[in-house]
């Protein structure tokens, strides 16, 4: 996997203002957290992460609620990095949330 590109990928949509992430931090140590793609009113997750119990939950709890200010229509959230349908869950049942 390239993740130079994939990096420079997400640095040239956030300049953008489409690529976004959302740090959940404890201290001085970052706990977890969320990334992804805004697309018009749906927010496409690329990942979530936690070093800490539930703090990517946090995260997403943080991006709904800031999403509802935006009139944002859905979250996206793929079980996993492959594409949707490959993942061993057909499409629709995937993760996506009304906002």
């Amino acid at each position: 996997m390239d993740h130079a590109g994939n990096d420079r990928g997400y640095c040239a949509l956030h300049k953008a203002g489409h690529a976004h992430s959302v740090e959940v931090w404890l201290g001085n140590e970052l706990a977890g957290g969320l990334y992804g793609v805004a697309v018009g009113k749906c927010f496409c997750g690329e990942s979530m992460f936690t070093k800490v119990s539930n703090a990517s939950k946090v995260a997403l709890v943080a991006l709904v609620e800031k999403l509802k200010t935006q009139d944002c229509l859905m979250i996206d959230q793929p079980g996993s990095h492959r594409p949707p349908g490959t993942n061993g869950r057909p499409r629709d049942t995937q993760r996506r949330i009304p906002v």
